[in-house]
């Protein structure tokens, strides 16, 4: 008896741990995560999301107040880090921006589009309102030192969402030599002129998540994360473990 009680305990700890309940270990964050946007990488592992190219990673988190975004990139003439989020609301737009004679199809209705110009250290920002594309400044701020990106969005500047939608790439405007790359999700399309976005990123913006689980790709958010599922059927498996156990 005493030997199953212990059982009971040690299987209760891996879950709990598991979900999110107790400390993770090194190099698992989970979601609420604050990042400080001073140019240094500091998403974790479960943060870190692969691209379409093999030397660009993204990094994605969250905590209750913001949105942040990351990505790997080297310093180069007319490049820029363009990202579409999605609010769930059912309204945007499948259009994205022109980046010279580049403009992708989006996967979902998108209402803001961040960019930034890694030579230039140029932030542009635009909302969707309804019938085109509008300048939107203020909506983040950001940090790019050592060929990394990183960027805080409020969620109060975008209507305070509960899930979001997000594609992003790496886009070279230089005429003669334009080219995507670095598509996120990795598998949203070819490194190229001009793709489209096939695939997309959904998050519920709720606490105890890995932000790169293969789960989110593709996804319709939930209001209650899977690992609060996983939570309450363990609870109630260990209860009818232990009760066979007294049998």
């Amino acid at each position: 008896m005493k030997n199953s009680k212990w059982v009971i305990v040690f299987a209760a700890i891996l879950m709990l741990a598991t979900v999110g309940v107790i400390a993770p270990s090194d190099g698992i964050a989970l979601t609420y995560h604050t990042i400080s946007i001073d140019g240094t990488n500091d998403f974790s592992l479960d943060e870190t999301l692969g691209s379409s190219s093999i030397s660009n990673n993204w990094y994605v988190t969250w905590n209750s107040s913001s949105f942040f975004v990351g990505v790997d990139v080297i310093q180069s003439p007319n490049t820029w880090i363009s990202f579409y989020l999605g609010t769930d609301t059912g309204q945007g737009s499948l259009a994205g921006i022109p980046l010279n004679n580049q403009n992708p199809t989006l996967p979902f209705f998108a209402n803001y589009n961040i960019l930034y110009n890694v030579s230039t250290n140029n932030f542009m920002s635009f909302q969707w309102n309804g019938s085109q594309w509008v300048n939107a400044a203020g909506l983040v701020t950001g940090a790019y030192s050592g060929n990394f990106f990183e960027s805080n969005i409020p969620l109060a500047g975008i209507g305070n969402p509960s899930n979001l939608y997000l594609v992003g790439a790496i886009v070279n405007a230089t005429s003669g030599s334009e080219w995507t790359y670095g598509m996120l999700p990795s598998l949203s399309g070819l490194d190229g002129f001009d793709p489209d976005f096939s695939h997309w990123l959904g998050y519920n913006l709720a606490s105890g998540v890995s932000p790169n689980l293969n789960d989110h790709v593709d996804a319709a958010p939930v209001p209650i994360p899977g690992a609060a599922w996983l939570l309450g059927s363990g609870i109630v498996g260990l209860i009818g473990l232990k009760r066979r156990m007294r049998k």
